[in-house]
């Protein structure tokens, strides 16, 4: 993902790429006053919550062996 392409779910602002211990995420520049973040695929914590909760997967179906 472009930063440019990468807002802010919180404020609208821009974000950049973060590392934690758990990993690389994307965190607001106005940090810390707004403290909005998305994962290292560009999404929510709603986004993320949806995501799960309907069931979708970022894998592609996999057929049977025959």
């Amino acid at each position: 993902m472009k930063p440019e392409n990468v807002k802010c779910p919180k404020c609208g602002g821009p974000m950049t790429p973060r590392n934690s211990k758990f990993g690389v995420f994307w965190g607001c520049s106005k940090f810390p006053v707004c403290k909005g973040t998305r994962d290292s695929e560009g999404r929510s914590k709603e986004e993320r919550r949806n995501f799960i909760l309907n069931g979708e997967s970022d894998e592609p179906e996999k057929e049977g062996f025959e």
